[in-house]
């Protein structure tokens, strides 16, 4: 059994930056439909565009209940913890952060946290510390409850 594409290439949909106009058909015909069905959305709401890019800029831009603005220090605690038990299951962790985007925590790890915990000796990938050889058996949840790092960690604004 195949899944049909998603889109056609030969019906011109557009591509690129979304248009305030194309934001307005998109969040109307989602307050009066609901979500779901997107395949099928971007004709029923008179839109030239696939319904994977719809799906897409409904749930990391134009969702209500989206937070916006920077990281506070307790949901980078949060990330780090959450990337501990989970790695780079960048869904798994935006459920224990509401109103983020998985996307956008993606793009935060891979930006910031990652390189601060590279700066400050602790592996990102196994969360464990690189300082030296008696640290290195340390795992992230001891290294966490060490006050020091975490505030190390959170100041660094690089």
């Amino acid at each position: 059994m195949v899944r049909t594409p998603c889109c056609k290439p030969e019906l011109g949909l557009k591509k690129g930056a979304w248009t305030p106009e194309e934001d307005q058909k998109l969040i109307s015909y989602l307050n009066n439909h609901g979500e779901g069905g997107w395949r099928t959305l971007p004709e029923k709401a008179g839109l030239k565009r696939c319904g994977k890019s719809c799906r897409l800029r409904w749930a990391n831009y134009l969702r209500p209940d989206i937070k916006r603005g920077e990281f506070t220090e307790d949901e980078e605690l949060s990330i780090i913890s959450l990337h501990a038990l989970h790695g780079n299951k960048w869904s798994d962790i935006a459920r224990g952060l509401p109103g983020r985007t998985d996307n956008e925590i993606k793009n935060y790890w891979n930006t910031h946290i990652k390189k601060r915990l590279i700066k400050k000796g602790v592996d990102p990938v196994t969360h464990k510390s690189l300082i030296s050889e008696t640290s290195k058996s340390e795992n992230l949840p001891e290294i966490l409850n060490n006050q020091n790092i975490i505030q190390t960690i959170i100041t660094i604004n690089e």
